[in-house]
């Protein structure tokens, strides 16, 4: 659904049955109403005072805690729906082109895989054991290497968009 929908987020936005945009408006709210019992429970975690188990419990605790915010249930539940579904669209591409740059680097860098990997075996000697938060944090050597991998291979989508015609705002030409 994600795939195939992406691309009416950035047709032109007639919301009339049929178009493009349609049917991935639509495709964002079948996807939002799956989200929902998720987002549901993280509230109700956050509110038990239950230990926080994912990325989505976390940006509800962040949000319940937010002085700003001031949010109600109804109000955290479309913000965290809305960050899981700009989540989804951003990252189909760039996980994917991440993680090949990551692979084409460490395979030409023998000794710094090797680190990684003695860093992975050390936090995690049983490699089915969960990952957390605090082990995460502990990931000093993998951070860095992730770090120097966006920062030499960056992956920052951008949208070009070529004027057809000239035109003319407030008597300026313009255009392609």
């Amino acid at each position: 659904i994600v795939l195939g929908k992406s691309i009416g987020f950035f047709s032109t936005p007639i919301y009339f049955p049929g178009t493009v945009y349609w049917r991935a408006s639509r495709a964002r709210q079948s996807l939002t109403q799956d989200m929902k019992p998720i987002v549901e429970r993280a509230i109700k975690r956050a509110d038990d005072g239950e230990e926080l188990a994912s990325v989505i419990d976390h940006w509800v605790k962040t949000l319940i805690n937010s002085k700003k915010a001031r949010l109600e249930d109804a109000e955290i539940q479309r913000v965290v729906e809305d960050n899981l579904v700009a989540f989804l669209f951003a990252s189909q591409d760039t996980t994917a082109a991440t993680t090949s740059f990551m692979f084409a680097r460490l395979s030409a860098n023998p000794d710094v895989l090797e680190k990684v990997r003695e860093e992975q075996f050390r936090l995690r000697p049983k490699l089915d054991d969960p990952i957390t938060v605090d082990i995460i944090n502990q990931m000093t050597y993998t951070n860095q290497v992730v770090k120097e991998v966006l920062r030499l291979d960056s992956v920052s989508m951008y949208l070009a968009v070529r004027a057809e015609r000239d035109i003319k705002i407030k008597g300026v030409a313009g255009g392609g």
